[in-house]
């Protein structure tokens, strides 16, 4: 996948993923896959995530 190769080629390392959205639940199991050694987060209502986060920084 292009998420993978683009980790392998900066050598990135992220502590948490935090997966927001309405696809948040299909990513979750190849964020774990992906990021192995990283906690993945998904928000229990993560369709609203992005659109709670819009209105509290008053986009």
């Amino acid at each position: 996948t292009a998420m993978r190769q683009s980790m392998r080629d900066e050598s990135i390392n992220a502590d948490l993923v935090l997966i927001a959205g309405g696809g948040a639940m299909a990513y979750k199991e190849a964020a774990k896959e992906i990021f192995s050694r990283s906690k993945i987060i998904v928000p229990e209502q993560s369709v609203l995530a992005n659109v709670r986060g819009f209105w509290f920084y008053g986009a």
